[in-house]
């Protein structure tokens, strides 16, 4: 049996993942030596060989009608995704090295499809489209080059694609 790992954040639990096929950026040695300034995701994980999942988890988000704060809390998260890419390519390349699995550099850059997911604790599904798009645009330009898509998850959507795992905390 191959060896598994699950990620508890912010109040949610992901996994159950393959050791190799998740690359914990905020605990790695490349970060530890760039850190500064740099913001990451939660985690980098594969998804059938064929994807390379940027997942970040947050407990809330504000309101939309809070103009401010919510453009605020949208531009952390797209520099959160952005930095982990860059790290990630930057690791990919041999520009930096890292303590990352294997199985992250033999990817096949031609068919890859790179995925941006955010997880929300507790949020209803009525309140994600606006999160997404306003995601999406703020992604835009990385999106059209990478092919890069953007998704936003609350803990049923995220379980129903086996990012987490059923807990007493988040039954239904």
């Amino acid at each position: 049996m191959k060896d598994v790992i699950t990620i508890e954040e912010s109040g949610m639990t992901f996994g159950d993942f393959l050791v190799d096929d998740v690359f914990r950026i905020e605990r790695s040695d490349v970060y530890k030596k760039i850190g500064q300034g740099i913001k990451t995701v939660e985690f980098i994980c594969l998804q059938k060989n064929d994807k390379v999942c940027f997942v970040e988890a947050k407990k809330s988000s504000p309101r939309t009608d809070n103009e401010e704060t919510f453009d605020a809390f949208v531009g952390e998260l797209v520099e959160k995704f952005t930095h982990s890419f860059e790290v990630w390519m930057s690791i990919f390349v041999k520009r930096r090295s890292s303590d990352i699995s294997r199985n992250f550099l033999e990817v096949d850059m031609k068919t890859v499809k790179f995925k941006f997911i955010l997880v929300i604790h507790g949020h209803k599904e009525e309140w994600l489209p606006p999160i997404r798009n306003a995601m999406k645009r703020r992604l835009m330009p990385h999106n059209k080059i990478w092919g890069s898509d953007v998704v936003v998850l609350n803990e049923k959507s995220a379980r129903d694609m086996n990012l987490i795992r059923q807990t007493e905390e988040n039954d239904i």
